[in-house]
């Protein structure tokens, strides 16, 4: 062996003299399973171990990676995988430590964080939910009557983040999904929702969030309302009524329908497709059984 500028140049796998002994049984009778041996592994070469059970394979193999040691009294030199004069390293086993870390971290993280980006996708519906019924309950106070988003149509992607939906929207319905981010003026013509109402033209303001969807449903005479929101990378639907103080909210399927809060077919993903089941004066009927108090 030797060395130019600096650099290593002897056998990759280099051991003198290494010999193990072994306590066996209750009377602790010692096994000698490696015996001065001696052994030498260039770089390139492929060395393989053959011999009987108890010829101390293993034994050599587990000493060459630190698994055990050789008898202290005998141990003369064991010289693994030399390196560069200077040059520091990890032994097999620590490597083999700090991945097993990281895997168990990514495996608690990972499921935990997707987590939290599905609340807070949740959160953005809830928020432009409780916004809308506010929006709702204001053109209330001025016109006595509820305006829906019927006449109100999808912008193109790409479209201004204000859009103005035509005159004579508003008027009672089924309404329409909407999915943001946009703000929607809806201008509501004298007169075409209740009677007489609203007693001259009047606009809704509302704006909905980055991949939220929302739909207004009325009753006939605009007496009455139900909305829902729900954001596409989120996992539930969040609805609100006239008649009923208290929000609520169900499960969301990947195509965006409703299931029950914690069903198994509650998944994030998928547009919104339900639309509220009517505008009545009888709750729970507006929004459906699988909608529960928030």
């Amino acid at each position: 062996m030797f060395c130019r500028d600096g650099v290593y140049s002897g056998p990759m796998i280099a051991i003198t003299g290494v010999s193990k002994e072994f306590k066996e049984g209750i009377s602790a009778r010692r096994v000698r399973a490696l015996e001065d041996l001696d052994l030498e592994v260039s770089e390139g070469e492929v060395f393989g171990f053959l011999g009987p059970n108890g010829a101390g394979k293993s034994t050599t193999i587990k000493i060459l990676i630190n698994l055990i040691y050789s008898n202290k009294s005998i141990f003369k030199e064991v010289s693994v995988f030399r390196m560069k004069k200077n040059q520091k390293g990890f032994t097999l086993i620590e490597l083999l430590i700090v991945v097993a870390i990281i895997a168990i971290l990514a495996a608690i993280a990972i499921p935990q964080f997707s987590s939290y980006r599905i609340k807070g996708y949740n959160s953005a519906a809830d928020s432009d939910l409780r916004n809308i019924k506010i929006a709702l309950e204001a053109f209330f106070t001025d016109n006595q009557v509820y305006a829906s988003d019927m006449g109100c149509a999808q912008p193109p992607a790409g479209s201004p983040p204000t859009q103005t939906c035509p005159l004579g929207s508003g008027t009672p319905g089924a309404g329409v999904l909407l999915t943001g981010p946009y703000s929607f003026t809806v201008l509501v013509t004298a007169g075409t929702i209740g009677v007489n109402l609203p007693s001259s033209n009047a606009q809704m303001l509302f704006g909905i969030s980055n991949q939220v969807t929302t739909d207004i449903f009325t009753a006939a005479n605009g007496s009455d309302y139900a909305v829902v929101t729900a954001n596409t990378s989120g996992d539930t639907i969040y609805g609100g009524e006239s008649n009923v103080t208290t929000l609520m909210k169900a499960g969301k399927t990947a195509a965006g329908g409703v299931c029950p809060v914690a069903d198994p077919t509650q998944k994030a993903g998928g547009v919104l497709t339900f639309k509220p089941l009517g505008a009545t004066e009888n709750p729970p009927n507006d929004l459906g059984a699988n909608f529960v108090a928030m």
